[in-house]
């Protein structure tokens, strides 16, 4: 009884997720791998990772990118010009001209 308990238990079910065998693809692997595990995507199901995925795109674009673009700017026109505040400054209208 014993060896066919222990020949059962020596047979390993099939991995889920089975590690590519090119380093880049087993790099991207392990870094799907580390997001899904620590941001807890690994219990959702795809459809749940695509709208969780794109919902903070959408957030990250409309919060974050407008104000990366200004500093972007700003740090360009130091690099071109010497100064942050020369010619190109702009008075962009406020809640309150509008």
């Amino acid at each position: 009884m014993a060896t066919a308990a222990g020949s059962q238990s020596s047979q390993r079910p099939p991995v889920r997720y089975p590690i590519p065998q090119s380093s880049f693809s087993k790099f991207l692997w392990r870094k799907k791998m580390w997001v899904e595990a620590t941001f807890a995507l690994s219990m959702l199901e795809r459809w749940e990772k695509i709208l969780v995925v794109c919902l903070l795109f959408v957030a990250g674009s409309t919060i974050y990118l407008p104000q990366h673009l200004l500093f972007l700017t700003r740090r360009a026109r130091f690099y071109l010009l010497g100064s942050e505040r020369e010619s190109f400054y702009v008075d962009w209208p406020t809640k309150v001209d509008l």
